[in-house]
């Protein structure tokens, strides 16, 4: 499958800035959210005494099918009080009608313990050579991600590319994409326009962040499905972050 075409520039302008998305761009999203995401669920019916046979359900209901997940599931894109919000509203249909902030903080505490489930492996190889190559190019690099920090900065360490990064921007529970605040933050910050910037991401929502801004759009598509959802929205389409350089050379 060649899904590789060159991002339009404008007025011929070379690109300046670039922003990732973590999950499903820099890491592998399969290896580490679905193990983790089925066992604090799993977890989490036992505990409220559902038969475990709801499970497939319970993980439809945020957009994981089996071994596949739909990029537009709130499990993809989501911040985690949305994905708790989801998991909440699916047992209340379920019978479950305990406190809120009490399912809330089960959850919280059951998904943490489940972390250990996860492999956590970049998505494309010799990641740390992408980014030394983007480095000498001299783009600033920043990473927007519905993640929390601490979540972020595990994963940006773990590869070993956590130096690279000029911002580092997370859900902060005011601001999370495709809402455009923090693409208008780093270019503030470094006083260069959105249009000079490329977003590259693996969702819809990030889509969505990059027009909302104003920034170009690399999407990142492992399959057929994810390449027809996302070429429409997109500037390009390629299989992992390593194919960047095509269009920024």
């Amino acid at each position: 499958m060649n899904t590789t075409s060159r991002i339009r520039t404008v007025n011929g302008m070379r690109y300046k800035g670039i922003v990732f998305d973590k999950d499903g761009t820099l890491l592998d999203f399969e290896r580490c959210w679905l193990p983790v995401a089925r066992h604090a669920l799993m977890t989490l019916l036992d505990k409220l005494g559902l038969p475990s046979e709801l499970l497939p359900d319970l993980l439809a209901a945020g957009g994981i099918h089996g071994e596949t997940y739909d990029i537009d599931g709130v499990f993809c894109y989501g911040t985690g009080a949305m994905m708790i919000d989801v998991i909440i509203r699916w047992l209340e249909a379920h019978g479950v009608k305990d406190d809120r902030n009490k399912l809330a903080g089960l959850i919280m505490r059951i998904t943490d313990a489940s972390y250990v489930y996860g492999e956590m492996k970049p998505d494309c190889e010799n990641i740390v050579g992408v980014f030394e190559r983007l480095r000498g190019m001299g783009l600033r690099i920043a990473l927007a991600t519905s993640d929390n920090r601490a979540g972020a900065m595990k994963c940006l360490e773990t590869f070993g590319i956590a130096r690279f990064f000029d911002e580092i921007y997370c859900d902060d529970g005011v601001h999370s994409k495709p809402d455009p605040y923090f693409m208008r933050v780093f270019c503030g910050k470094y006083v260069f326009d959105a249009c000079e910037v490329v977003m590259v991401g693996d969702t819809p929502s990030d889509a969505s962040f990059a027009k909302n801004s104003g920034a170009a759009m690399v999407a990142v598509a492992k399959n057929e499905h994810n390449t027809a959802i996302l070429a429409p929205v997109s500037d390009a389409v390629i299989h992992d972050i390593s194919q960047i350089f095509t269009f920024l050379d």
